[in-house]
C-alpha cells in the first residue's frame, strides 16, 4: 500500500499554482542521496527548493517533494501543467531495485486514479536530455500501473465514479451477479483503469443516452 512521507522544507520563495495536469514526468537524480540532499542542491542552484514533486528512493521509501498544486521545477518549458516525479539513482549504468519500481507503479496508480487519464513520460522527451536513463523501465511500469482492476464503485477513482453508479443504475453494468456491495451495487465488475477512462470519455461526449 502506497504510504508517502511527508516533509517539511525550508523553501526560498513559494512557487506559483499549477494551471492543471495533463502529464506525469518521469527523471531519475542520476545520483543517490535523500530527498533533504536533492532539496538543499535545488535551492543552491537557485530554485525555492526541490523541484520535484515525489521522489522514490531505491529502498521503496516515496517522499513528497514541491507540493502538488504548485509549479515544480523539473521540466524547462513544461512544468505548468505536469507532475515531477525523480528516482533515485542513475539508470544510464544501473537497473532499478524491485522495491523502488513497486513502488512507482503504486505511486503512478495513486496519480491516475486523482488526476484521471494523463500521459506518462520521461524527461527526454522533453527536453535534450537522457534522463531518466536507458534502463529506466517507464513502458513496463506505465503498463503495469494501467492494470489495475476495479470491482466495486467506492474502490474507484472521485472522476471516474459518477458514470460508472448511472451506467449501474440504469443496468448497463451489472457484474456476474454474484456479489453486492451495502448499497446493493455490484461489486464483481473488474473493470480496468483503461476502461474507466474509456467509458468517462464515452459520457463526456454524450453517447450514453440512457
Amino acid at each position: 500500500m502506497l504510504n508517502i512521507i511527508e516533509q517539511t522544507y525550508d523553501w526560498k520563495w513559494i512557487p506559483e499554482k499549477r494551471r492543471g495536469t495533463d502529464t506525469i514526468v518521469l527523471h531519475h537524480s542520476a545520483g543517490h542521496g535523500s530527498v533533504e540532499d536533492v532539496h538543499r542542491i535545488h535551492r543552491g542552484q537557485g530554485w525555492p527548493g526541490i523541484g520535484y514533486h515525489f521522489y522514490v528512493r531505491q529502498d521503496g521509501k516515496v517522499y513528497r517533494g514541491r507540493p502538488e498544486a504548485q509549479i515544480g521545477t523539473h521540466t524547462a518549458h513544461y512544468n505548468a501543467r505536469t507532475i515531477g516525479v525523480c528516482f533515485e539513482g542513475n539508470f544510464q549504468t544501473e537497473t532499478m531495485p524491485g522495491a523502488q519500481y513497486e513502488a512507482g507503479v503504486e505511486l503512478l496508480r495513486y496519480l491516475l486514479g486523482k488526476y484521471g487519464p494523463l500521459e506518462i513520460k520521461g524527461h527526454r522527451d522533453f527536453n535534450a536530455t537522457a534522463c531518466p536513463g536507458r534502463n529506466f523501465p517507464i513502458n513496463d511500469m506505465k503498463e503495469e500501473a494501467s492494470m489495475q482492476r476495479y470491482n466495486t464503485l467506492k474502490e474507484m477513482p472521485d472522476w471516474a465514479q459518477p458514470t460508472v453508479k448511472k451506467l449501474m443504475d440504469k443496468r448497463v453494468l451489472v457484474g456476474s451477479g454474484g456479489k453486492k456491495d451495502p448499497q446493493g451495487y455490484p461489486a464483481d465488475l473488474d473493470l480496468s483503469l483503461d476502461m474507466l477512462k474509456l467509458l468517462s470519455v464515452l459520457d463526456r461526449a454524450e453517447v450514453f443516452r440512457l
